[in-house]
C-alpha cells in the first residue's frame, strides 16, 4: 500500500452566483505513504459535476510503526496546515474561434468580452453548471513556501488565457489534441517574475514550455523545454532491415529546409532478432546534409530512460542504421 484515500460529501457555498445557493461538494484526501520521515497530503474539492474547485498540499510527520491506522492518518491530515493552495475559477464568458496564427491552425480561446456576431463562439459557465476552467490561482506560504507555517500567504502563480489548438506550433508534425496555458510567476510582493507558455497534449502532459525571462543585461530571452514521448505503435512505419548497414528514408513529408527547427528527431523501435535481446524504444537526435543552420541538441532516450544510451551524430555525416 502506497497511498490511502478518504472521501467526504458536504455543502458548498458558491459566492460567484453562477450556481446560486448551496450545492454538494466532494472532498478527497490522499496520504502518500512512501515518505520515510514525512508524508505528502493532497486535499481536493470537486463539485457535483466532477469539476475540480480547489487543491491543497501539506505534510504530516511519520506516525511511527504502531500508529498507522486509518483514523490516525485522517486526524493528522485534517489538522495539518497547508502550505500550497490552488483554486480553479470558472468565469462566465465565451469560447471564440481564432484563425490568426497559421502555425496553430484553428484555435479556441476564452474571453469575457462579448464577441462580434461574425465570430464563431460558444457561451460557457453561464448556466447552472460549471463547464470550462478559465484561470487557476496558486497561493503558498510567503516565508518558505515549503514548510507549513500558516502565515504570510501570497499568490505565487497564475494560470490564465487557456486555448485549445488544432496544431502544436512547436511540434508541427506531431498529431494530438493540444491545450495551451500562460503561467505567470510572482514574488511575495506580487511583482511579476517571468511568464511561461505551456502546450499540453491530450493526456495533460506538458509537451513544450517556452519561458521568457530577463537577462543580466536587461534584455528578454526565451528558454524552450521539450518533452518527447513515444508515438502510438500504429503510426510508426515498418521497414525491413537486413543485417549489416541499411539506409532508411525518414519521411520528412516533403520538407527540405529545416532552418527554422530547433532540432530533428526520429523514433526507432528495434525488435530482437530470433527471440534474443529485448525491444528498445528510443528518440534519436539527428542532423541532415540539407540547409540546417543551427547545431542540434542531444536528446535522452524516451519513455522513462528506456534505451541503450544517447547517440550523438556529427553534422553532415552519413549515418547507418
Amino acid at each position: 500500500m502506497i497511498k490511502v484515500f478518504s472521501t467526504q460529501a458536504d455543502g458548498l457555498e458558491n459566492p460567484t452566483g453562477a450556481n446560486p445557493g448551496a450545492e454538494i461538494a466532494l472532498r478527497i484526501q490522499a496520504v502518500d505513504l512512501r515518505g520515510l520521515f514525512q508524508h505528502k497530503v493532497a486535499r481536493q474539492k470537486f463539485d457535483r459535476a466532477g469539476n475540480l474547485l480547489e487543491e491543497e498540499a501539506t505534510l504530516i510527520p511519520s506516525l511511527g510503526q504502531t500508529n498507522y491506522t486509518a483514523t490516525a492518518l485522517w486526524r493528522a491530515g485534517a489538522n495539518a496546515v497547508p502550505f500550497q493552495r490552488f483554486t480553479c475559477h470558472y468565469d462566465s464568458g465565451w469560447l471564440v474561434e481564432q484563425t490568426t496564427r497559421p502555425a496553430e491552425g484553428r484555435s479556441v480561446a476564452f474571453t469575457n468580452q462579448a464577441p462580434a456576431a461574425t465570430i464563431r463562439n460558444w457561451p460557457v459557465n453561464r448556466g447552472a453548471w460549471r463547464q470550462v476552467v478559465t484561470r487557476i490561482e496558486g497561493q503558498q506560504d510567503a516565508a518558505t513556501g515549503l514548510v507549513p507555517s500558516g502565515a504570510g500567504w501570497h499568490v505565487f502563480r497564475q494560470a490564465q488565457a487557456p486555448r485549445e489548438l488544432e496544431r502544436n506550433p512547436f511540434l508541427p508534425d506531431r498529431a494530438d489534441a493540444w491545450a495551451e496555458w500562460t503561467l505567470t510567476e510572482l514574488d511575495s510582493e506580487g511583482r511579476r517574475l517571468f511568464d511561461s507558455r505551456t502546450v499540453y497534449d491530450a493526456q495533460g502532459r506538458a509537451a513544450v514550455t517556452k519561458t521568457t525571462k530577463g537577462t543580466s543585461t536587461g534584455e528578454l530571452a526565451a528558454k524552450f523545454a521539450y518533452s518527447i514521448v513515444p508515438p502510438l505503435h500504429e503510426v510508426l512505419r515498418s521497414n525491413t532491415v537486413a543485417q549489416g548497414s541499411s539506409v532508411l528514408p525518414l519521411g520528412t513529408g516533403g520538407a527540405t529546409d529545416f532552418s527554422g527547427a530547433d532540432f530533428l528527431y526520429v523514433f526507432v523501435e528495434s525488435r530482437p532478432f530470433h527471440g534474443e535481446g529485448r525491444a528498445v524504444d528510443e528518440a534519436i537526435p539527428l542532423t541532415t546534409n540539407g540547409p540546417l543552420t543551427r547545431p542540434t541538441d542531444t536528446l535522452s532516450p524516451s519513455e522513462e530512460g528506456r534505451g541503450e544510451g544517447v547517440r550523438s551524430w556529427e553534422r553532415g555525416s552519413p549515418q547507418d542504421c
